[in-house]
């Protein structure tokens, strides 16, 4: 969606306002360097009168990482400039009181023409006026180099047929572009543009809000358009002091503040250092919060121009429940979630302490103490985050043998309370939905409603919850059943946070096999699926059968037995390879909706539900800023050959490669664009966009079959394969795929490496010596079971835990590291060499806007 502007008055506009800061900064700099001047020479002068003491040169560091400059002072009698100043290597270390630095304001210089994108929330407040704020940035583009619209899904339609109106309607002569980000539904506006943030190209990012830059004057507006090069949060909203949530005043002088709230303008560096996780008002606080932290003078951000139009003051103290006014200092949480209170469950003063101080709260019920202790480790690990965790022991009298006299539970160090209530006397009543009042009333005993509960599956004394709970008043918690057998296999979910708790229910995965005429290997996969942990999770199950496959496949398929959800098996009746087998194997029926793809020579551990569910959870529902488009899903598999590099396959070692290059975390799982054919979870946008891609490139719309899209690949030979596709897509988006990366190479999946569509018959010893390049060590549940986790344990991770996104090395297709930048930087180079496309694609998982095709019918 580029096109040109055609404006004199713009051009106007801009000279216009580039002569008024031109001024702006000739009056500082007259009014300020003289007075600083004076007041040097007083102090010296009228201070130190009865003892004379030399001038020295005094170097001023203003900001962390700025070049000093130097000034002559005294050396008792330094100049308070927002900073810190030495004179000698001995001398203490002078920290000003004095929070703003005019010196270093006045210095800064404006910023490169078109490096500034703007990041516009479209609200359903603001649909109605969308036409007229895109307007206003069009016409005010100043040093805009892209808008990108963050608006809720199911609205996308309307935003995108906006623009296009609009665009059509005003022209662009700068090149401004427009792209489309859809959040999801509930998402908060606030936590959608921060989302988008991490995507910008650009050094330099304008945050507005829903109202962009229709209610500014013009003065504002122009500050805004074509900033200064200021390292902070600068804009004409800002709260001076988190007391009493004082609002600054509109002044033509710049002011310092705790924080800003939008618009306001801020290095691209300082979003990705200091993205916040809250999802409320409090996201802003956050932000500037983080930021002053790394600050010598604490400053959060700097307000600048006079913004009398809106009240937005009076949204900022109105809702400013996150803030606790007994506190003089601002306490919000560095963890991912800041659930909220429900209304009338807790005092003023509660609610007051949950938004400050609480991250989240559970309860576990179970039928006995040492069902309990199997799941301690999961337990202590949560209260050793901050979590409240409340335990309820229901189980009848003969569970209360060993019961210790002071209801405590001591594993690995940590104490867990809990509660007991023995059953015997209500038994009888618990088979119907009023027998499960006893939990609701433990429940409200509470401090606190817990958001997450966990319990047994299959107990008959707890049938009725989930009618119960979704017929109380309360908001209903995620509620979670795992089997006692899993339970000792439960530690890794200790490592989640509430938010992927709280979500833990809402994705679903769907296992498709692949599979023909080798009924021993599918029998071997099948027996693997079998002895796998789904901790209580349902799975649809689905086989495709071959129009060849044979009668021992048949029988083997007839008699299985899947005991977690339904089961499909879908049989082809003309033979179709398998390309098309694979790539029709699955497809999504929703977003939440991700597929298991499975070729019948594949073994998986027992525990590769587990590393599934955790890295979904976590890169898909947990903190916003752990979330990116560019993921197209989650392998099994862990890489110890490359084969894409023309001279051939070579060996490959994740951890080998990030020790030379001295990564802190050399067992860090990582990002590759090499998508994964034996055993990987595929994510349904992507996927739906991979079958929308085929249908272009089948169809030589486009470009010719024999093309080759991805230069310089061994994976351009392989043209009967559906990877050599996929990786063209993957090339063209810069998209990448989450790996394991565990000691030994030991996986959640290996390769039998069995003889069929890519695998030619050979000689038994050159045979076995090629699969050995390509098996590999499955993770066992003796691992996971042993009390200090052994270095194949599923929490052989940094710190035990997923890393954040940001931390993930990413690797391109021939496995040197690289970054997510550089990958989409050449993918658009090659997209403009094959298509000659005017810019980079605005739609998100859209091949016709990627590959440029119009839709519209070409001229008779």
């Amino acid at each position: 969606m580029n096109r040109n502007i055609s404006s004199p008055i713009l051009k106007a506009r801009k000279k216009k306002g580039q002569v008024r800061l031109a001024k702006r900064r000739f009056f500082v700099f007259l009014v300020i360097s003289p007075c600083l001047l004076l007041l040097a020479i007083f102090r010296f002068l009228t201070g130190y009168g009865q003892s004379v003491q030399p001038l020295v040169v005094v170097q001023v560091a203003t900001y962390p990482g700025d070049e000093p400059f130097e000034l002559p002072f005294g050396p008792s009698n330094l100049p308070h400039a927002g900073t810190i100043y030495t004179h000698s290597p001995h001398s203490p270390i002078v920290h000003s009181p004095e929070p703003l630095d005019l010196l270093h304001l006045q210095m800064a210089e404006p910023i490169q023409p078109r490096s500034l994108t703007a990041l516009l929330p479209v609200t359903s407040r603001s649909i109605s006026n969308l036409e007229l704020i895109i307007s206003s940035l069009i016409r005010t583009s100043g040093q805009l180099h892209e808008v990108i619209l963050s608006c809720p899904d199911n609205v996308l339609s309307d935003v995108r047929r906006i623009v296009r109106n609009v665009i059509m309607a005003e022209g662009t002569e700068d090149h401004l572009e427009f792209s489309l980000r859809p959040w999801d539904y509930g998402m908060d506006s606030n936590m959608a543009i921060m989302r988008a943030a991490s995507e910008v190209t650009t050094d330099w990012v304008l945050f507005l809000d829903d109202n962009g830059l229709s209610n500014m004057d013009v003065d504002t507006r122009d500050i805004l358009i074509n900033p200064m090069s200021i390292p902070l949060p600068t804009g004409p909203r800002g709260v001076a002091s988190l007391l009493n949530i004082s609002c600054l005043a509109p002044s033509d002088d710049p002011q310092p503040a705790s924080f800003v709230i939008p618009p306001f303008v801020i290095p691209y560096s300082l979003v990705i250092d200091g993205l916040p996780p809250s999802t409320d008002l409090g996201i802003w606080a956050d932000f500037g919060e983080r930021i002053s932290r790394d600050r010598l003078d604490g400053i959060g951000g700097i307000v600048i121009g006079a913004d009398t139009t809106s009240n937005w003051c009076h949204v900022v103290q109105s809702d400013a429940t996150w803030w606790n006014h007994t506190t003089p200092v601002l306490n919000l949480r560095t963890e991912p979630d800041v659930p909220k209170v429900q209304n009338g469950t807790l005092s003023d003063h509660q609610n007051v302490l949950a938004e400050n101080e609480r991250i989240g709260t559970f309860a576990l019920l179970f039928p006995s103490l040492r069902d309990m202790q199997i799941f301690s480790p999961v337990a202590c690990r949560l209260q050793a985050n901050g979590y409240l965790v409340n335990v309820l022991l229901y189980g009848t009298a003969r569970y209360a043998e060993d019961e210790p006299m002071d209801r405590t539970v001591v594993s690995r160090g940590c104490r867990l309370n809990y509660d007991t209530l023995s059953l015997d006397d209500v038994l009888p009543a618990v088979q119907s939905v009023s027998g499960m009042s006893f939990v609701l009333d433990w429940l409200d005993t509470l401090d606190e409603w817990p958001e997450v509960i966990v319990a047994l599956k299959d107990q008959d004394a707890l049938s009725g919850l989930v009618t119960v709970l979704e017929q109380s008043q309360s908001t209903r918690p995620s509620l979670i059943f795992i089997p006692y057998t899993d339970l000792a296999y439960c530690e890794w979910m200790g490592s989640l946070s509430v938010q992927e708790w709280k979500n833990w229910n809402v994705p679903r995965i769907d296992i498709s096999v692949i599979t023909k005429d080798r009924p021993h290997s599918l029998a071997r996969l099948l027996s693997s699926l079998s002895n796998a942990k789904f901790f209580g999770d349902p799975l649809t199950f689905r086989i495709n059968l071959e129009q060849t496959s044979d009668t021992e496949t048949m029988r083997l398929v007839h008699k299985f037995q899947w005991d977690h959800g339904i089961t499909v098996v879908h049989h082809r009746v003309i033979h179709g390879g398998l390309l098309p087998a694979v790539v029709e194997s699955w497809y999504p029926h929703s977003n939440d909706s991700y597929g298991l793809l499975l070729e019948d020579d594949v073994e998986l551990s027992p525990m590769f539900y587990a590393w599934v569910k955790m890295t979904i959870l976590r890169y898909r529902y947990g903190d916003a800023i752990n979330m990116s488009p560019q993921l197209f899903g989650i392998s099994l598999y862990q890489q110890k050959n490359i084969e894409l590099k023309l001279q051939g396959r070579r060996p490959f070692d994740a951890r080998a490669l990030f020790y030379n290059h001295s990564l802190p975390h050399p067992n860090t799982p990582y990002l590759s664009q090499i998508p994964c054919s034996w055993g990987a979870v595929y994510f349904p946008e992507h996927w739906r966009e991979f079958h929308e891609y085929l249908a272009v490139r089948f169809s030589e719309y486009a470009f010719s079959i024999d093309e080759d899209i991805v230069p310089d690949v061994r994976s351009n030979r392989w043209t009967r394969s559906w990877k050599k596709y996929f990786i063209e897509l993957v090339y063209l988006r810069g998209y990448a795929m989450l790996y394991p990366n565990y000691a030994d190479f030991v996986s959640f999946s290996t390769n039998h490496l069995e003889v069929g569509s890519h695998v030619k018959d050979r000689p038994n010893d050159v045979y076995l010596q090629r699969k050995e390049l390509f098996l590999l060590p499955l993770m066992s549940l003796f691992d996971n079971v042993s009390l200090s986790m052994s270095s194949s344990g599923i929490l052989d991770l940094p710190s035990e835990t997923l890393p954040p996104w940001h931390s993930l090395p990413v690797l391109n297709l021939t496995g040197s590291l690289t970054s997510f930048q550089a990958l989409i930087d050449q993918g658009q180079t090659r997209r403009t060499q094959l298509r000659r496309c005017p810019g980079p694609p605005s739609l998100a998982y859209n091949v016709r806007d990627l590959m440029c095709i119009n839709d519209s019918p070409s001229p008779s």
